[in-house]
């Protein structure tokens, strides 16, 4: 064994770099089930957490359990405990993700609101086909180096949010650029 955690949906050749895809059984479906709703519970919490302690305490407790997690993904352990990890995962990102969306138009003033979510919006459309296009030419060919980018990526976004400030919970949306400056 490689060390790394290539049981699903990549299963190991016997030469390195060989790996190959098999159609999914009923346990993988079932791993797929189990991760998929976890983000409901996901959503859920992170609505009423960011709602009690605020946008910045998730937003970073999110990507900073998101970098450790991605950890276990260089291990290969038992299918249950995968499963978890991938729940983790999931629910991290979540919860990232919907503190993010919920503390960036509360910081914009109303005249630039909806161009700053754009322009936020459209780098994570450019970021997504790069990732996109990286996963493609990297997961047969090297998987490690696939999840070595994603940690590298989680570190960036943990050491982003660490630059982050101002609370948004319960601050007062600014209406223009003048009362921005004041």
């Amino acid at each position: 064994s490689s060390g790394i955690n290539a049981e699903w949906p990549l299963r190991p050749g016997k030469e390195p770099g060989t790996e190959t895809c098999t159609a999914l059984n009923l346990n993988d479906m079932i791993h797929l089930c189990i991760v998929s709703f976890s983000g409901v519970l996901a959503v859920t919490i992170s609505w009423i957490v960011t709602n009690k302690f605020g946008r910045l305490p998730v937003l970073r407790g999110g990507t900073l359990t998101l970098f450790l997690f991605t950890f276990g993904m260089f291990f290969c352990v038992s299918r249950g405990f995968a499963t978890f990890i991938n729940v983790m995962i999931r629910c991290s990102q979540i919860m990232a993700n919907m503190a993010l969306w919920m503390y960036l138009p509360e910081l914009l003033p109303t005249v630039v609101r909806a161009t700053g979510v754009g322009f936020v919006n459209s780098m994570g459309k450019l970021g997504g086909l790069v990732g996109s296009c990286a996963v493609y030419l990297l997961a047969y060919s090297s998987p490690r180096v696939l999840i070595v980018l994603f940690l590298g990526a989680n570190l960036l976004s943990l050491i982003a949010t660490l630059f982050l400030k101002v609370e948004s919970r319960d601050l007062l949306l600014k209406d223009d650029l003048a009362e921005e400056s004041e």
